[in-house]
């Protein structure tokens, strides 16, 4: 498509008749400023809400993924996504279809975390395939109570709406675990910014599932980001 012919695509016929650009360089430096902000771009891809999201051999990427979608089973607080982080697909997140989503169910077995092969939860980082895994795990707990877990978080591509493709939690954070013994958990998330009693929520929802968290380390997370026992240390007065 000619970029001489672009301008009149965007402007509604009204608009465009009142403006009738005199001269083609106008016309030609609109239409790069409609292409830098965005408006641009593939009409075909569009219409079928089709992203070039590359990443894991698994990623469904080009097709829109419908969030998850359940029974609430517990009265607690649900938190949705925040407004800012809507439409993020177009910008190359990833969400999981039902399908992909089945690897990241987690059960528990004997108070450990156990994923959906039936082995201990673990990020396996000695396996190199894994390298750009960092220890920590992501997890979303779904309004019907259920858990679910990923490795594989990374900044633009897998955040935690990624898990229920944008659907409200219970709660959200980040795990550490050690073939399957959970060692920590918070309430830390950007994108739905859970309150820190939802880590209690969610701690309760693990002792119900019978997790074992006597070696867990609870890190509530405050508004601002930042744990809250160490703001809490931060604001004593000295000689305290």
């Amino acid at each position: 498509m000619s970029i001489l012919t672009l301008l009149p695509q965007r402007l509604s016929s009204m608009t465009y008749a009142r403006w009738r650009p005199s001269s083609l360089w106008i016309q030609a430096a609109l239409s790069f400023i409609l292409l830098a902000t965005g408006c641009g771009g593939s009409d075909s891809a569009k219409r079928s809400g089709q992203t070039s999201i590359k990443g894991n051999g698994s990623a469904e990427s080009g097709s829109n993924q419908s969030p998850y979608i359940a029974q609430q089973k517990f009265r607690y607080t649900r938190y949705t996504l925040l407004s800012k982080y809507r439409g993020e697909q177009s910008l190359g997140v990833k969400y999981f279809s039902p399908k992909e989503r089945e690897s990241l169910s987690v059960s528990v077995r004997d108070g450990l975390l156990i994923d959906h092969r039936g082995e201990p939860l673990d990020a396996h980082l000695d396996d190199k395939s894994n390298a750009n895994r960092t220890g920590k795990a992501i997890y979303v707990i779904s309004i019907d109570g259920l858990l679910w877990v990923c490795f594989d978080q990374r900044y633009g591509f897998i955040h935690h709406s990624s898990l229920l493709a944008g659907a409200p939690v219970l709660a959200a954070g980040e795990l550490v675990l050690d073939q399957g013994q959970l060692l920590s958990i918070s309430n830390s998330s950007g994108h739905y910014k859970p309150d820190m009693e939802s880590l209690d929520v969610a701690l309760k929802i693990l002792k119900t599932m019978g997790v074992d968290l006597k070696q867990t380390e609870r890190l509530k997370v405050g508004p601002t980001g930042l744990p809250f026992n160490k703001r809490l240390r931060k604001a004593k007065p000295r000689g305290e």
